[in-house]
């Protein structure tokens, strides 16, 4: 399945919502457009993942990539990830890296509450 990601800036905080598969062949795409989004400027980066159908390792570095890229930036980045992106997070032993909501909703509240 192709990727889409579709970035939409809040106050404070910025949304990348990706659907579909992210692997080898998307996984650049992704990365390029969740790095772009940081440069808005001083934000929090939400990643929502819930219509993501696959994720491989690639992309799974490309999720420990933006965890570095926000913590150096003093920033907060949250995952939302349905069941199947949770068991993978899980497998790979990065369930306790990320900041994990079950909602776009949750993620929203718990980055704007920092702000």
């Amino acid at each position: 399945m192709e990727l889409s990601v579709h970035v939409e800036q809040g106050a404070g905080h910025v949304v990348a919502a990706a659907t579909g598969d992210i692997d080898i062949a998307t996984s650049g795409t992704f990365r390029d457009t969740a790095l772009a989004a940081l440069e808005v400027g001083p934000v929090d980066l939400v990643l929502d993942l819930s219509s993501v159908t696959f994720i491989d390792s690639t992309g799974l570095s490309v999720l420990v990539l933006m965890r570095r890229e926000t913590d150096e930036r003093h920033r907060r980045l949250a995952l939302v990830a349905g069941r199947r992106v949770r068991a993978i997070l899980k497998i790979a032993g990065l369930a306790d890296v990320f900041v994990v909501h079950p909602t776009i909703d949750s993620a929203l509240g718990d980055v704007d509450d920092l702000a």
